[in-house]
């Protein structure tokens, strides 16, 4: 949870916390390297070998992990799957002033980045990924 920390740290001096500023939507990019997974981490034996196959797993199972959390209307956005690594994007809305972010136990998965949505998808709306208007 340490990067975590740091990483908010990091996004609060970049991102003062003037309302007109301040991002709604943020995505985080999680990530795991599959070796490690099978080395360091007892699996629940009804997980899946095959790749294809743990990663759906891995997925469903990073987002039921985050709905426990404070963090609200989650969106699986998009992965790579790469073979020895698998990474997973997740779109989430967060008021900074509001409460702080907490990633709750994601087990085996690394937070890789933190940031707006503006900044990791500069040419989409986020409106097309949460929908809302002009004011939120």
């Amino acid at each position: 949870m340490e990067n975590v920390e740091i990483m908010m740290k990091k996004l609060k001096a970049t991102y003062p916390t003037k309302e007109s500023v301040m991002s709604k939507v943020w995505i985080t990019t999680f990530g795991l390297i599959i070796n490690d997974l099978f080395e360091n981490y007892e699996l629940p034996l009804s997980t899946p070998k095959d790749y294809a196959s743990l990663c759906d797993w891995l997925e469903m199972d990073l987002i039921r992990c985050l709905s426990d959390t404070s963090i609200k209307e989650l969106r699986l956005l998009e992965d790579s799957r790469v073979g020895e690594t698998f990474s997973v994007r997740v779109g989430f809305k967060w008021d900074p002033d509001k409460y702080s972010l907490d990633f709750g136990d994601t087990y085996w998965w690394e937070v890789l980045e933190i940031d707006t949505v503006n900044r990791i998808y500069s040419n989409q709306d986020w409106r097309e990924i949460f929908g809302g208007n002009e004011n939120e």
